[in-house]
């Protein structure tokens, strides 16, 4: 199998689009997404097996296998870390 990703994430996006060309600070929140915006979630429902996809392409992200819980689910983290 694939290895596992062991770390957190939040504020993802992912664009068609070239957004950045050399080393940046990350912004404190995430821009409004754009027509290249191919999927962006914050991560910040905080309970439950889903991350809603804030871009026009309603691309639910699914925390885990499957949308039913399991033991070996990532855990949400709190809110501001």
């Amino acid at each position: 199998g694939y290895p596992f990703f062991a770390g957190a994430l939040d504020d993802v996006r992912l664009s068609s689009d070239v957004r950045y060309t050399a080393a940046f600070t990350p912004p404190a929140t995430l821009a409004a997404p754009d027509a290249a915006t191919l999927g962006q979630w914050a991560f910040n429902e905080g309970t439950g097996q889903s991350a809603a996809d804030a871009s026009a392409n309603a691309r639910t992200g699914t925390l885990g296998a499957s949308s039913a819980a399991g033991s070996d689910d990532p855990a949400w983290a709190a809110a501001n870390r």
